[in-house]
């Protein structure tokens, strides 16, 4: 007796831009074929989506904590407090807070 699953086949390929290996294909016991991209570069396709969606103006783009000139300690104390939130996403994430 052979499960749907001794009828799936799976075909891998070698990202070219990671150099992972992931499910290419798979066709199921009908003959049905599902094709999957590699998982990394999809990721990334949808943070690049979500940083269009975010409409940051285009000279924001390229600017980071270690770019930015702190000229007043209110501005010292804004770029301390967002360190930590970048440091402690994944907590916030999980906790539901912004």
């Amino acid at each position: 007796m052979s499960s749907d699953t001794d009828n799936v086949q799976k075909t891998f390929k070698t990202c070219p831009v990671h150099g992972t290996s992931y499910v290419y294909s798979i066709t199921d016991a009908s003959g049905t074929r599902y094709t999957n991209g590699c998982p990394l570069c999809e990721a990334e396709k949808r943070c690049q989506a979500a940083f269009g969606q975010a409409l940051i103006p285009a000279r924001f783009t390229d600017q980071t904590f270690e770019t930015y000139e702190v000229t007043n300690d209110g501005q010292k104390a804004a770029v301390t407090l967002c360190r930590d939130f970048v440091k402690r996403f994944g907590d916030y994430r999980k906790t539901g807070h912004g």
